[in-house]
């Protein structure tokens, strides 16, 4: 509309958009399908032909809405709030207002969040508590009221929420006795996008005078590993245990540490004189006990964590001390070791123990 000139002699309003000649025109005028930024000039002609200073108008024609120039997120994540980022962009009017949109899961409703935002460049943080796959894209809307398209399908960018580390499992030894080995331990592993599981990462568990050489992982897929013990010696158990960090996710999850594995039994020769009860109660065994190794074999008859007594028959018991024995009354065992005869009664401080039944059954 414009209008407002006050000469006393009749006139007309003559109107010129951009580079066009003035026409005369009467308030309101109205231009068709124009795009983009104009001016607009008015003046007042009289019947003298008096022209009047000219008024101008700058104005913009805008039907074209934002343009969504990225919309990004990291592909999976442990921590919440979930970063969005966004681009926008509009030459005509500006961009007036950006808002998140998400969904949860592929089977998810799109619905418009409460983050919304006037800068067409920048984030968003989205909030989230449940494990799931989060859709997300912006609209935007221009100046002069013009809107993007809601969100279909999948949208502009997709975050994986897990909060769940990979696990690792250690399988049984490949063998329950040994006397050098190698023993085998199978790794399973689940979950993991990466496997850094290597030899220093593996802590060997002894028992006793048990021990190994060299402690080696193979594989290289991300479901298992296979750990070799190898150059064992001594007697007693070994096992396993592996340290935390060793397989990771695509959200920075890290596995737990595991362990200590099932052991297996490393049984060698010690050399050893064999000794019966009633020799063991002689007084003359005091001139060898000092500087020699004896075996004793019997029956179970008092055991408790860390020691039992063995009898021959001959009713003149022995007491073994060895901690973690795992026997019982009643079984039949072996026991070597040194002879402590400075006592009222011979205690055997044995290196190594066996089950004669499990050892005759092998």
């Amino acid at each position: 509309m414009f209008g407002g000139s006050t000469d006393a002699n009749d006139f007309i309003y003559e109107v010129k958009l951009d580079d066009g000649g003035f026409e005369a025109a009467a308030s309101p005028i109205e231009f068709e399908s124009l795009i983009g930024s104009h001016t607009v000039y008015v003046r007042a002609v009289d019947e003298a032909g008096n022209i009047s200073e000219v008024a101008t108008q700058q104005f913009a024609m805008d039907s074209t809405p934002p343009t969504i120039d990225s919309v990004t997120s990291v592909a999976a994540t442990n921590t919440s709030p979930i970063v969005v980022n966004y681009s926008v962009s509009d030459s005509e009017s500006g961009v007036k207002q950006v808002t998140l949109w998400a969904k949860t899961g592929i089977g998810g409703d799109w619905a418009a969040t409460l983050e919304t935002s006037s800068n067409a460049n920048g984030s968003f943080d989205f909030a989230v508590s449940e494990e799931d796959e989060y859709f997300f894209a912006v609209v935007a809307e221009d100046n002069v009221g013009n809107v993007t398209d809601e969100p279909t399908g999948y949208g502009a960018t997709s975050t994986v929420y897990d909060i769940t580390p990979p696990t690792v499992a250690i399988g049984n030894p490949s063998v329950s006795v040994t006397d050098s080995g190698p023993v085998t331990y199978e790794i399973t592993i689940d979950g993991a996008d990466e496997v850094t599981l290597a030899d220093g990462d593996v802590t060997l568990d002894k028992g006793r005078s048990a021990d190994a050489a060299t402690v080696a992982v193979s594989g290289e897929d991300l479901t298992s590993r296979l750990v070799t013990i190898s150059g064992i010696t001594g007697n007693g158990t070994l096992g396993i245990s592996i340290a935390a960090g060793v397989a990771q996710d695509a959200a920075g999850n890290e596995s737990i540490a595991v362990g200590p594995s099932d052991a297996f039994s490393v049984l060698n020769h010690v050399p050893s004189y064999g000794l019966s009860n009633k020799a063991a109660w002689d007084p003359i065994i005091i001139i060898a006990a000092a500087d020699n190794v004896f075996t004793i074999w019997g029956k179970v008859t008092v055991a408790d964590a860390d020691s039992f007594t063995v009898d021959d028959g001959s009713g003149l018991p022995v007491k073994v001390i060895y901690s973690d024995h795992g026997f019982g009354n009643g079984d039949f065992v072996s026991a070597t070791g040194t002879l402590d005869v400075s006592g009222p009664a011979p205690v055997l401080n044995a290196l190594v123990t066996n089950d004669q039944l499990s050892v005759d059954a092998e």
